[in-house]
């Protein structure tokens, strides 16, 4: 648990890395998630979650 960044910036940094093999050097890359079905929630190590961010967006 990080308690420098109460928040996390997953505008900045919620990525996919690609990790690629070539004849040389390996190369990594990073790419944009796209989030079509469910937004990650808040991280609450442990606490209980609230019901809104727990119910899977079911209503």
């Amino acid at each position: 648990q990080r308690t420098d960044y109460v928040t996390r910036d997953d505008d900045h940094f919620l990525k996919h890395s690609l990790a690629f093999r070539t004849d040389s050097d390996p190369r990594i890359e990073y790419a944009d998630v796209a989030i079509t079905h469910w937004p990650p929630g808040k991280r609450t190590y442990g606490a209980k979650p609230d019901q809104k961010e727990n119910d899977g967006g079911n209503q």
